[in-house]
C-alpha cells in the first residue's frame, strides 16, 4: 500500500478528548513558567543555571512525548508504524531531497518577511548562545523536531485531516503551530508557514520521518547561521 494513502484513508484511533489532553498539556508544559520551574528545580540540585535550563527543557520535551505515548500509543495500542513512523523508501528518500530544498527556500522567505516587520532581537538568542553550538544543535535539530512533529503532525494534523479534510487540516495545523511559538512573536509567522509545509510534506510522503528530517535541517541551518553571525560579530 502507498504510505501516503494511509493518511488519506485511515481513520484515526484517538478522539477529540485525547487531542484536547495532548494539546492542553503541551500548551501548559510549553510555557515559560514550566521551563523556568524545571530549570530552578535543577539549579537547587547543584546544576549551573544554563545547564539546568537545558536539561529542564530536554526533560519537558521528553515528558510531552511521554504524554503522547500514554494518551495515543498505549491507550489505543498503536505501533510506531501505525502512528506514522514508517521507514523511508527509495522514492521517499529522493522526494526528501527535493522537499528539503523547497523547505530551505520557504524558510528563508518566511524569515525574510518577518525581518521586514520585526526590528527587535530574537527572544531565543540568549538561550541558544548560552547553550553553546553543539547542545543547541542537538535540541533544535534532533529533539525538538521529533517531539513537535509527533504532536503537531502525528496527532493534531492527522485528526484535523480526517475531521476537516486536507486543506483545512493543513491551515489549522499551521495556525496552531505558529501560535505555539507565542510569546516569541518573531517566530510565529515563520512557524505557521513551516508548520503548514511540514503537514503537506507528511501528507505527500506518508511518513513522519520526512517532516522530522526537513524540520531538523531547516532548524540546523538557522542555528549554524546564528553562530556564524555571532563569530563574525565577535571577530
Amino acid at each position: 500500500m502507498n504510505s501516503a494513502s494511509d493518511i488519506r484513508t485511515t481513520q484515526v484511533s484517538w478522539n477529540g478528548l485525547d487531542l484536547f489532553i495532548v494539546f492542553f498539556t503541551w500548551f501548559i508544559l510549553s510555557t515559560g513558567t514550566a521551563f523556568n520551574s524545571a530549570g530552578k528545580t535543577l539549579e537547587q540540585l547543584g546544576f549551573t543555571p544554563w545547564l539546568a535550563g537545558y536539561i529542564g527543557a530536554v526533560a519537558i520535551h521528553l515528558l510531552q512525548l511521554g504524554i503522547v505515548w500514554v494518551v495515543i500509543f498505549s491507550k489505543h495500542k498503536l505501533s510506531w508504524r501505525d502512528f506514522g513512523f514508517r521507514p523511508l523508501t527509495k522514492k521517499s528518500t529522493v522526494q526528501l531531497i527535493i522537499w528539503s530544498i523547497i523547505g530551505f527556500v520557504l524558510n528563508a522567505a518566511a524569515l525574510s518577511v518577518t525581518a521586514l516587520i520585526w526590528s527587535g532581537e530574537s527572544s531565543k538568542a540568549d538561550t541558544i548562545e548560552s547553550s553553546g553550538f553543539l547542545l543547541s544543535l542537538l535540541m533544535v535539530a534532533v529533539i525538538a523536531p521529533i517531539v513537535e512533529e509527533a504532536v503537531f503532525r502525528g496527532v493534531i494534523y492527522k485528526y484535523f485531516r480526517v475531521k476537516f479534510g486536507f486543506l483545512v487540516g493543513i491551515i489549522l495545523n499551521g495556525i496552531l503551530f505558529g501560535l505555539d511559538h507565542v510569546p516569541s512573536w518573531e517566530l510565529v509567522f515563520n512557524a505557521a508557514v513551516m508548520g503548514a509545509f511540514f503537514a503537506y510534506v507528511y501528507e505527500r510522503s506518508g511518513t513522519l520521518w520526512t517532516p522530522i528530517i526537513i524540520h531538523g535541517l531547516t532548524n540546523a541551518a538557522v542555528t549554524i547561521l546564528f553562530f556564524i553571525t555571532i563569530g563574525l560579530g565577535n571577530g
